[in-house]
């Protein structure tokens, strides 16, 4: 999974997510969503974000939305854990129905997948 966490989005309690189900070294499942937190109690301090996962394993309520359209590129995968593992890619005009949100442009390029 690939998140960001873009500053303009901080206020609502929103990030992005890239979720990549690999299976045998293939793609089989492609999805991104936009995750709000919409649990009202305050949040136990953390000293980087949550993605979905760890907010469901917290018991934190948030709301998932997907986009209507747009084009996801994975330009460079590498699933094994390390600090060579390489990924980039990009999420184009991602439409979301939230009118804040829009038409979304997402690239990354990280090095370094930690194991859990």
């Amino acid at each position: 999974m690939i998140s960001s966490y873009p500053k303009s989005l901080e206020r609502r309690r929103t990030h992005l997510e890239i979720r990549l189900r690999i299976v045998e070294g293939f793609v089989e499942e492609a999805v991104a969503a936009a995750i709000t937190i919409t649990d009202r109690r305050p949040l136990p301090a953390v000293k980087r974000p949550r993605d979905s996962f760890e907010l469901r394993e917290e018991g934190i309520e948030y709301q998932e939305e997907n986009p209507g359209s747009g084009s996801l590129i994975v330009a460079e995968l590498d699933p094994r854990t390390g600090a060579a593992s390489a990924n980039s890619g990009r999420l184009e005009k991602a439409e979301f129905a939230d009118k804040d949100l829009g038409f979304v442009n997402l690239s990354w390029s990280v090095r370094g997948v930690a194991g859990k």
